[in-house]
């Protein structure tokens, strides 16, 4: 009888910490819309009182891109290594970040290390790749055309 009570209670809190994951989700989704790193850093500390951050891989996606959006890419960073499990779809946020706004030589370094731990691309990350490769090339012609102008 003890034992289904014992097991009762660990499904009730794992149910309880998905509930729970599930709705700072959605509160980090809003603070991504928004761009309120104020809100979502207070979120991002509740997450790793709880323990949610080593557990739930939508969670790490949500504050890397939260971060990234805002602007603070050395934050995304931070919270991408603090994951133990780096899938595709993290990767991928990271880059995105870093392609939005203009670091395409640190997007270029990630995916290099996508493509060293053999993990395969899909369509969004190609779809980033392919906007830091504009970039690049977009601000290799602006160079040149800036010093063709002078003697």
């Amino acid at each position: 009888m003890s034992k289904n009570i014992h097991v009762h209670s660990r499904r009730r809190g794992f149910q309880q910490s998905y509930q729970e994951n599930a709705s700072l989700l959605g509160l980090l989704k809003d603070c991504i819309r928004e761009r309120d790193l104020s809100k979502g850093s207070k979120i991002h500390a509740h997450i790793l009182r709880r323990g949610f951050l080593e557990n739930d891989v939508y969670v790490g996606s949500a504050l890397i891109s939260l971060y990234s959006k805002c602007g603070v890419l050395g934050k995304a960073q931070e919270v991408f290594d603090q994951l133990p499990v780096r899938d595709v779809v993290l990767w991928t946020t990271l880059i995105a970040g870093y392609a939005e706004h203009g670091h395409c030589d640190e997007a270029l370094k990630c995916f290099q290390w996508l493509e060293l731990k053999g993990l395969f691309l899909d369509l969004v990350t190609f779809v980033c790749m392919l906007k830091v490769c504009a970039s690049i090339g977009g601000i290799k012609q602006r160079r040149r055309n800036t010093f063709t102008n002078y003697p």
